[in-house]
């Protein structure tokens, strides 16, 4: 049986490879209002016509403008400048890999540290 600093070690870095690691940004070919007031997504990715991506959290479409948060700052940016925008959406591979990673580290991990039995 791995030691509690161990076992808590890998209950972090599973914990934080799932909160990250089974999610895909999915770009949508439908306008930026379609997207938002259709799925009400918590944050989305914008793509810009010029200009890097970034994400907006809370995004909310008012009039001709999209309106969020971004870098914890209040931001707004004209639908017309908006090429498309990505939704956060589950990825099912990625979650079986995951589970299927962490049941083979933990179980190696536990098999290397249990003492030898002579």
């Amino acid at each position: 049986m791995p030691s509690r600093s161990i076992q808590v070690l890998i209950a972090g870095w599973g914990l934080s490879l799932c909160i990250t690691g089974c999610y895909n940004w999915q770009l949508h070919s439908a306008s930026p209002r379609q997207v938002i007031e259709q799925q009400g997504p918590e944050a989305v990715r914008v793509i810009p016509t010029h200009g890097d991506p970034f994400v907006l959290l809370h995004p909310v479409v008012t009039g001709d403008t999209l309106v969020g948060i971004h870098s914890g700052t209040p931001a707004r940016m004209p639908l017309a400048d908006i090429e498309r925008v990505a939704v956060r959406s589950s990825s099912p591979g990625k979650t079986a890999l995951l589970i299927t990673g962490i049941v083979l580290g933990t179980s190696m991990i536990a098999y290397m540290t249990e003492p030898a039995a002579y």
